[in-house]
């Protein structure tokens, strides 16, 4: 991850963040050759498998008043406190949560970030409390799909012929070239007595239905977070709450508006038309209602044999600090496809859902000779709950085992 935080000025300040996520390399090539008569041109474009390159922050603040600014930019949405301390070296286990990451409740898996504009700031509160706020307004989260089709005739009934359209839809916020206006807004508020610690709300609300619809369909996300010390321990948690409203109406809009349109394609060009349609969607675990919530508890050690050992020799305050997360993610109305199927103006549609419900265990233990340094070891335990399936890994098993490695760290 490269950062740069440049300020101007004392009101003014300038952030960017840009992350290489697994992504050991990236190359292209172009080759041309000619022969008479012709020009033959090749373009590719490698790298690895997973790999990401992406410009998760870069916003512009001017501070209006002292501790209160107005920002806008390419903003991290302010739910939930992982999606804003997403960074891998705040954490000591090095697997991202199911509430965040690998089965999202949030409605883009973190790094979630959009275009947007509000304002930021904190209140003092007594003689040691502090209230912070962010409030945006944002593009907004729709569907954004990828969809391919596949044609064949009908035997025995020339002129008619059957399509199967592929297509994965899923939640994304990537419309960041002014093809779309703000249709939502994001909000976080957080209250810390003391140092210790602090308690947050904060809630997300937009519309999702692709533009090409008649109709819109509202999303909304409520969050609860906190973070507390004593002495050596500590706890942090995020509890979040998805909903997408009626997300049968869109999918059925959507499957009717790819049915129409192939359908009109093919009529204008023969004298038949479709006589039916199969629409499959991969659609990421989409579902009606999401929740889910995350728990943490670790201590920070500091043993003088540590200290006086070559583990922590010429550090100033390494630390081992052992952790146990406990994580559960409930998925109602997971939609695996759509079927279309008819001819004129009758459709028959059909939906594929199920409820998944998965939980996580996780202990570990993280070195830090440094607070931006970890070298980190964890057990994880997955179990399905409910549903055919794990919702991660996508397996049809009962519960996976595994031991996870990493080291993290930030400058």
């Amino acid at each position: 991850m490269l950062t740069g935080d440049a300020r101007p000025a004392s009101r003014l300040r300038v952030y960017t963040e840009v992350e290489f996520e697994r992504l050991f390399e990236i190359g292209s090539e172009k080759r041309s050759s000619r022969v008479p008569g012709s020009l033959n041109l090749k373009q590719t474009l490698e790298g690895n498998n997973g790999g990401e390159l992406a410009l998760e922050q870069a916003w512009g603040q001017f501070n209006f008043a002292e501790n209160h600014g107005f920002r806008a930019g390419i903003v991290l949405v302010a739910v939930g406190r992982f999606n804003l301390l997403h960074d891998d070296d705040y954490w000591d286990i090095p697997r991202r949560t199911l509430t965040d990451r690998d089965a999202p409740v949030l409605p883009v898996k973190s790094a979630w970030r959009d275009l947007g504009a509000g304002f930021t700031g904190s209140f003092n509160v007594g003689q040691t409390g502090k209230l912070d706020y962010q409030i945006y307004a944002l593009n907004g989260t729709a569907l954004d799909f990828n969809l391919e089709h596949e044609l064949t005739s009908t035997a025995g009934s020339p002129g008619t012929a059957e399509l199967v359209l592929n297509s994965e839809l899923q939640l994304t916020s990537v419309f960041f070239d002014g093809s779309k206006s703000a249709t939502a807004f994001a909000w976080r508020a957080s209250y810390s007595p003391t140092l210790r610690g602090e308690f947050a709300i904060s809630g997300y609300h937009g519309k999702y239905a692709p533009s090409f619809l008649s109709f819109r369909e509202s999303l909304t996300t409520l969050a609860y977070d906190h973070k507390w010390r004593w002495k050596g321990f500590e706890t942090e948690a995020e509890a979040v709450y998805t909903s997408l409203g009626n997300l049968n109406n869109v999918l059925t809009g959507f499957a009717e508006t790819a049915f129409n349109s192939a359908n009109s394609t093919i009529r204008s060009s023969s004298s038949g038309g479709l006589t039916s349609a199969t629409v499959e969607m991969e659609l990421a675990n989409l579902s009606r209602r999401r929740y889910g919530f995350w728990t943490d508890f670790k201590y920070h050690a500091r043993p003088r044999w540590l200290k006086d050992s070559f583990l922590g020799e010429s550090f100033e305050d390494p630390q081992i600090i052992p952790i146990l997360r406990y994580e559960r993610v409930w998925l109602n109305g997971v939609t695996d496809n759509v079927n279309v199927s008819g001819f004129g103006p009758v459709r028959l549609i059909s939906f594929t859902q199920e409820n998944l419900q998965q939980e996580r265990v996780t202990a570990g233990i993280s070195y830090r000779p440094v607070t931006q340094f970890a070298m980190q070891a964890a057990y994880e335990h997955n179990r399905r709950v409910d549903g055919s399936q794990l919702i991660f890994p996508r397996i049809s098993q009962d519960s996976t085992n595994g031991l996870i490695l990493g080291m993290s760290f930030g400058f």
